[in-house]
């Protein structure tokens, strides 16, 4: 079961982003999320310690002003992002399977879904479930990773069941391409 955020909730977390009150906008989503899904939880999870980092890298002064300014813009932008998946996926009733005959443009935007939703090492895990050998893959770095699996998988006649793996990772997000 998916617990749809209210829209009080989005604007509530509009609002703190807006007010530079990130812990309190993630705050808001983990009490929301809590109940379930674990997929969504998770994810809040995970933008929280995105914010822990960057408070340490501010407080211990590993990163410089403008870096941290971008670092929050960037992060409140991935939590906007998220919620407008939420929306999104709750909006769509359809259960249609995702078009494999893809053109660039939709295999970039599956590139950039995957990359901003899996880290290395769940790009590492979802190899292993599809039994590829991440290691083989050429190119080094989570986008490099991505592309080449995508383009593995595809010339595999397999692009289908990782887009169907990466639904069951993150049921919450779309995966129509």
């Amino acid at each position: 079961m998916t617990i749809q955020p209210t829209e009080q909730l989005v604007q509530d977390v509009r609002k703190q982003i807006v007010e530079g009150e990130t812990q309190a906008a993630l705050n808001l989503l983990l009490d929301h999320f809590s109940a379930g899904p674990d997929e969504a939880y998770n994810e809040v999870t995970l933008l929280w310690a995105r914010l822990s980092r960057l408070n340490r890298d501010e407080r211990t002064g590993s990163i410089t002003h403008d870096q941290s300014g971008a670092l929050r813009a960037k992060l409140d932008g991935d939590i906007l992002n998220f919620l407008r998946q939420i929306q999104s996926n709750m909006a769509t009733v359809s259960s249609a399977t995702p078009n494999v005959g893809q053109a660039p443009v939709q295999k970039a935007r599956l590139r950039d879904q995957m990359a901003q939703y899996f880290d290395m090492g769940e790009i590492d895990d979802l190899c292993f479930d599809l039994n590829v050998d991440c290691e083989n893959l050429p190119g080094a770095g989570k986008i490099a990773k991505i592309r080449e699996l995508i383009e593995f998988m595809e010339r595999n006649n397999r692009l289908r069941e990782l887009i169907e793996t990466c639904k069951r990772k993150r049921p919450f997000l779309s995966w129509e391409f």
